[in-house]
This record gives C-alpha cells, sequence and structure tokens, in this order.
C-alpha cells in the first residue's frame, strides 16, 4: 500500500523523529514510497512523520534530483538569511514566509548506508531545512511570519480567453488551524488527543 501524507493535527507531526539504526529493505521501501508520495503531490520535499513513519528520513527534490536522507542533521548554516513564502504537503493550501539560512551543510548517510555531506543554497537550502524540522516534530507555522500567513486559491477563469490564476487570501493562524483539522477530521475522522 502506498504511503499517504498525513495531515495537520496528526500527533506524529509534532514528535521527535527516530534515528534509524539499521538501513535495510524496509527502510530503503519507505524511501521510494516517500519519493512517490512527494512527486504525487508535486512537493519539493517530504520528511518520513509525514507519512505517519515517526523515522528520521527525508527525502528532496529540487532541480529534478532526487535525494533520500537517512538520519540528516545540519552542520553548518551560513549567517545570512532570507526570507521567502513556505508551504507544506501536510498543511495543503497554507503559506507564509519564514526566514531561512541561504546557505547550509548537512551530514547523513544515503539509501545505501554511505555517508554524505550535502551542501545546499536557496530553495535547496530551505528544503533541507524544513524537512530536518519536520524530523524534530517543527513545522513551518512556527517559524512564520504570522501576518504573512495566506491560503493560496485557484481562481477559476470568467471566460474562455481567460487562464487559471492563483491568488492570495490571508488569514489568521488560528482560523488556518481550526480550518485544516476540521480538513483531517472530513477526511480521516476525529483526531486522536
Amino acid at each position: 500500500m502506498a504511503l499517504q501524507v498525513v495531515l495537520y493535527g496528526d500527533p506524529v507531526l509534532r514528535r521527535r523523529a527516530k534515528p534509524v539504526k539499521r538501513i535495510n529493505r524496509e527502510v530503503r521501501r519507505v524511501l521510494d514510497e516517500m519519493v512517490e508520495a512527494m512527486q504525487e503531490e508535486q512537493g519539493l520535499g517530504l520528511a518520513a512523520p509525514q507519512v505517519g513513519v515517526p523515522l528520521r528520513l527525508a527525502v528532496c527534490r529540487v532541480e529534478e534530483e532526487v535525494r533520500r536522507l537517512v538520519n540528516p542533521r545540519l552542520v553548518w548554516q551560513s549567517g545570512e538569511r532570507i526570507s521567502d513564502v513556505e508551504g507544506c504537503l501536510s498543511l495543503p493550501g497554507l503559506r507564509a514566509e519564514v526566514e531561512r539560512p541561504a546557505g547550509v551543510r548537512l551530514s547523513a548517510l544515503d539509501q545505501n548506508g554511505r555517508k554524505v555531506s550535502l551542501a545546499g543554497e536557496g530553495m535547496l537550502a530551505r528544503c533541507f531545512c524544513h524537512e530536518i524540522d519536520h524530523l524534530n516534530g517543527r513545522l513551518f507555522i512556527d517559524l512564520c511570519k504570522p501576518e504573512t500567513l495566506h491560503w493560496l486559491v485557484r481562481v477559476e477563469p470568467e471566460g474562455e480567453e481567460e487562464t487559471v490564476r492563483y491568488e492570495r487570501r490571508y488569514t489568521t493562524l488560528e482560523e488556518a488551524l481550526d480550518f485544516l483539522l476540521k480538513l483531517r477530521e472530513r477526511r480521516h475522522g476525529p483526531r486522536e488527543m
């Protein structure tokens, strides 16, 4: 069965993920299914807790190169910080500005257990930081500038000549989280306490 992205309100999203002790066939299968789920949802990254797996696994896709990461950790981050809009597959449609390091370096294992050191700038650095945050139970809404929270809403064309466009509809954190909890409940039933 393919892995499904869990939505805000699922307790796994707020727990610190456990380190992977041994990379075996099951871990590689989870990584492969995470890549499939990320691509199906058209995301740039996905952490294992986002598919209900409480392990320190993440996948990132930037410029069509997919990276599978086991036990990733940041070992360096630049002093320069950049603010840009982020979203999250577990908080569908919600966006906000988040300040992140312009560049990072991380250490991890690949799907074959080889140690890798990866550097990233710009979007790749942002993706690495976002996914490692997930592994630590932190979401982009914990770091965002609250006044920039908005839904990215599809506006249907009114005539044949017009194309589909998207617009921002600003919201408060309280309203956004209430909506996301109701969305999760509609899809999965009442949330666990």
